[in-house]
């Protein structure tokens, strides 16, 4: 992410090391009383690997019982 202009999504611990070297800042919203909703975006004609493959599968029959 330090190489393009995208804005991305994810929790201050796992942006942590992020931080730590400059380039990336945590923007300040109010999120207090919100889920954590999970998404998934691919792109067109992506494999997933064995491992993404598996990671999904779980997150489905979590999702979806």
């Amino acid at each position: 992410m330090w190489r393009s202009d995208y804005m991305g999504c994810i929790s201050r611990l796992q942006a942590a090391p992020w931080f730590e070297h400059g380039p990336s800042v945590a923007l300040r919203f109010d999120l207090s009383g919100t889920l954590r909703a999970v998404g998934k975006i691919t792109r067109a004609r992506w494999h997933p690997t064995p491992a993404q493959r598996a990671f999904l599968a779980d997150v489905i029959d979590v999702a979806f019982g």
